[in-house]
């Protein structure tokens, strides 16, 4: 190197020297594997996560059947009472008719749900469990907080909501999960809003059918009691099928980012490296 360029600063070719990441014809950005990855805990845990969630989404499949029956018995009730205020008799066949629908219902609503729920616990702590093995850092809570939070008061008005925000961003097979100063700050997906919304609407109608129940003295007050249960099994049925899709969509997700993560060519040598050591 002569004394003009290295007073000037240029930069010499050095054919014995490694390449660098900034040389490189591979980009650096798809060519880096993901850090702190455990391929091998991933493909062990992602079973689970897929079994759970196809069981979850069974029983989910059947809140949603059971919803419009629950409108339907609803509707014959709200016909029998409409009868009951103008002043016509209702037969007793009628109101035998209500009560076993009415009874027939309960027993299907009440076995579907406590396995729903129970399902879905499973899938939440499988899923939020297996984002560290993906590469996940700096997450905001255990694996099973993410599930308890659905059960403490106040909490499960929004930490539900946040900890599904952060497994949809971290789960993605793009996602930059090993930088939280990136996945922390993207958007929230419009389907995880959507879902969490209606599933605080359904939360509000169904306290309100409760409440209303406790104090029917009149008949108009059964009216008004059944006109919220109709909108309480709507809402119910839209956030079913929502959390249906969301479900799919966060374990197609984490089988996708498994996928990339074993297909992710080797990290591009550092200026460190030599490409003619063994």
């Amino acid at each position: 190197m002569t004394n003009e360029s290295f007073a000037s600063g240029e930069e010499q070719f050095n054919p014995f020297q490694a390449p660098t990441e900034r040389s490189s014809p591979v980009d650096a950005g798809v060519a880096r594997f993901e850090e702190n990855v455990d391929l091998e805990r991933a493909r062990e845990l992602l079973p689970g996560v897929i079994r759970s969630s196809k069981i979850t989404r069974f029983f989910l499949a059947l809140v949603i059947l059971s919803c419009p029956f629950v409108i339907g018995v609803s509707g014959y009730a709200i016909f029998l009472l409409q009868q009951q205020v103008a002043g016509a008799e209702i037969s007793p066949e009628s109101q035998a008719t209500y009560l076993m629908s009415l009874l027939i219902l309960g027993i299907f609503v009440v076995g579907t749900t406590i396995p729903l729920v129970i399902s879905y616990c499973v899938w939440i702590y499988r899923a939020h469990r297996i984002l560290p093995s993906l590469g996940a850092v700096d997450l905001s809570t255990s694996s099973g907080w993410a599930v308890g939070y659905y059960f403490i008061p106040i909490m499960n008005l929004f930490r539900p909501y946040q900890i599904m925000v952060e497994i949809w961003n971290t789960s993605g097979p793009h996602s930059a999960s090993s930088k939280p100063q990136l996945w922390k700050k993207q958007g929230t997906n419009a389907l995880v809003g959507w879902w969490w919304g209606m599933w605080i609407w359904t939360m509000i109608l169904d306290r309100m059918t409760n409440v209303m129940a406790r104090r029917m003295e009149t008949v108009e007050a059964e009216l008004n009691q059944e006109y919220v249960t109709v909108l309480f099994a709507i809402a119910r049925l839209t956030a079913a099928v929502l959390l249906f899709m969301l479900i799919s969509r966060v374990t197609q997700r984490e089988e996708r980012r498994l996928e990339r993560l074993e297909t992710a060519p080797d990290p591009v040598p550092s200026s460190s490296e030599s490409p003619f050591n063994a």
